[in-house]
């Protein structure tokens, strides 16, 4: 019921998306889809390509990890075609993830999603970081209207 009033009151605009399998042998420049979500207020992210359109303009932040065992590669935040900022994923000889946060202004319609930059990528994913699992997730949510 609570969630309800906030959506109500506020009209929120989140989402929390990972992915269910891992993936390798991935080009560079290839959106990575995070094809499941714990939350999608709104709809706005899309599990079909791993693109998150803004319903309305403002002020942004966007978390995602990446979870791999592949050589070392960066991941980027596109919005619009260009990149707003990046990430390099480590390669120590194992298994790794890498992080990264940004808060930054979008406008209406603008598409955002995380890809890769370098070949040959692997990126794991599951259902749960339990055990064997690494899991890949990509996360965002509107802070204020502009």
């Amino acid at each position: 019921m609570i969630v309800g009033l906030l959506i109500e009151r506020f009209n929120p605009v989140l989402f929390s998306a990972y992915k269910s399998s891992s993936e390798s042998g991935i080009s560079t420049k290839v959106t990575i889809r995070f094809d499941s979500t714990y939350i999608n207020i709104g709809d706005h992210y899309h599990t079909e390509d791993g693109i998150f359109i803004a319903p309305v303009s403002g002020i942004y932040m966007f978390h995602w990890t990446i979870a791999t065992a592949g050589s070392a590669f960066s991941t980027q935040l596109m919005v619009g075609g260009t990149v707003r900022a990046s990430n390099l994923v480590p390669h120590p000889g194992g298994q790794d993830s890498s992080s990264a946060m940004v808060i930054i202004n979008v406008q209406k319609e603008d598409h955002v999603w995380i890809q890769t930059y370098g070949s040959s990528v692997s990126v794991y994913g599951g259902p749960s970081s339990i055990g064997y699992k690494y899991q890949s997730m990509f996360s965002g949510i509107l802070l204020q209207k502009t």
